[in-house]
């Protein structure tokens, strides 16, 4: 690197790269410059971060929203269908139990 700077009338005051421990110590002591890491290893460590937590609110919000279509296909079945006021009114605050579910899960 020193040949190649040699001609040259400016000075390297930044590097970038990736987190490897070569080249992070030879930008510190060889080029006495800042090192910034390249922009993938930024992005991987930041979805690293973030990835896990948004998966468990997914599989959470999916479960809730099998358990909701699972109570609606019992309640609506052919042999389950209301035949009183009170059965009907039943059938309507299970469904939105499910739906209050479904929405509280998605969006926390």
């Amino acid at each position: 690197m020193t040949q190649a700077l040699a001609g040259l009338n400016g000075q390297v005051i930044q590097a970038t790269s990736d987190e490897a421990p070569g080249l992070l110590a030879y930008v510190e002591h060889h080029l006495g410059a800042h090192h910034s890491p390249d922009v993938f290893h930024v992005q991987q460590e930041l979805s690293k971060a973030v990835s896990a937590p948004m998966a468990v609110k997914q599989r959470a919000a999916a479960k809730a929203v099998a358990k909701a279509q699972d109570r609606s296909r019992r309640a609506f079945a052919p042999s389950a269908m209301p035949t009183t006021l009170s059965t009907w009114s039943a059938a309507c605050v299970a469904m939105a139990s499910s739906l209050r579910a479904i929405f509280k899960s998605t969006s926390t």
